[in-house]
Formats: structure tokens, C-alpha cells, sequence
């Protein structure tokens, strides 16, 4: 005899499968590399078992959890920079996602008329994965601000977002910054 409650629970856990538990976990934890007696500060990630280096820029503050790290400027403490795991979705066969609304979704929710600035091939690689950054204009609390998102297809599963956040004035400052230490992520 068929219970089709349980078929049904069963099919949607199955469907689900994919999506469920991150294999990269952003949890930040601080260790250091040492280079001819030099200690460098860097942090760790887990990456289903294996792990993964990241060196953050000179005098940042790191914290953050499973889902999403962030580094904060001591000298620009309206800058931030965020690293997001986020679950990626299948599309259906033809169809084609808009990535710069994905990325719009990525602003701060006080983000008043965001204008798309650019778009190109993003300034990083991680491993053999490339992606695309957009960078958004847009007024937040009274001032003028700038946020670039870079996206890069971790796996079947998992998206990455860099996401660059400052005052307009500083943004470009900010953002090589935070780009420099992109190109520190390091699979160990």
C-alpha cells in the first residue's frame, strides 16, 4: 500500500538534496602564514573538508559566519567588503538569467535609485573560475555610494558574491583593495 504523504515528503526531500548544506563554509578562522619568519595574517575557510586561505587586506577587520564573511576598513569605516555563499538554481534548458538583477538584489535594501555603472569580466579568478562584476551607483542615509558585485559560479550548487561597498569618493580605493585580496584565495 502506497502512503502518499511519504512519497510526496520524499520527492520534495530528494529535489532538495542539492541545495541542502553548503560544501563552502565562510566561517572565518584566523591563522597566519609564515614567510622567511614573517608571520602574514590570513583566514581560513572550509571547502567540504579541504581548505582554503584567503589573506585580507592590511589592517581589515574580519568576521562572519557560514554563509557570508565580512571585511571592514579600520581607516574607511563606511567601506566593506562582503564574501556571500549563495545557493545557485538550476535553469531550465534555454533559459538565461540576468545576472545584473541578480546582482541589483545584492544592494543594501536603503539603496535609493541604484544606476548600473558597468559591467565586465571580473578582476579575479578563483582557481580556473572566472565571472562577472557590476558596479551600481546609488544614494543610501545621504551620501553617494558605490557597490560592485562579482559573481563566480563556485559549482553546480553554489554561487560566490564579492561584494564591494564604500562612499563614492573612496569606492576606487576600496575596491582594489579588496580585489588584491581576492587574488589570495588559495585552495591548500
Amino acid at each position: 500500500m502506497k502512503h502518499p504523504r511519504l512519497s510526496a515528503c520524499l520527492a520534495c526531500a530528494a529535489a532538495l538534496a542539492p541545495f541542502s548544506g553548503k560544501a563552502l563554509d565562510l566561517t572565518p578562522v584566523p591563522a597566519f602564514r609564515d614567510l622567511e619568519g614573517v608571520k602574514i595574517p590570513i583566514v581560513l575557510f572550509s571547502d567540504a573538508g579541504k581548505k582554503i586561505s584567503l589573506r585580507p587586506p592590511f589592517k581589515w577587520i574580519v568576521s562572519g559566519d557560514s554563509g557570508s564573511v565580512s571585511l571592514y576598513s579600520a581607516e574607511h569605516p563606511d567601506a566593506v567588503m562582503q564574501i556571500r555563499v549563495r545557493a545557485r538554481k538550476p535553469l531550465p534548458e534555454g533559459v538565461t538569467e540576468d545576472l545584473a538583477k541578480w546582482c541589483l538584489s545584492q544592494l543594501p535594501q536603503d539603496a535609493a535609485e541604484p544606476a548600473l555603472e558597468g559591467e565586465a569580466a571580473s578582476t579575479f579568478t578563483l582557481g580556473p573560475l572566472t565571472g562577472r562584476e557590476f558596479t551600481f551607483s546609488y544614494a543610501a542615509q545621504g551620501r553617494r555610494c558605490t557597490t560592485s558585485v562579482a559573481v563566480v559560479d563556485w559549482n553546480e550548487r553554489e554561487r560566490i558574491a564579492v561584494v564591494v561597498t564604500a562612499r563614492t569618493p573612496d569606492f576606487a580605493a576600496m575596491h582594489t583593495a579588496a580585489m588584491g585580496s581576492m587574488f589570495s584565495w588559495n585552495p591548500l
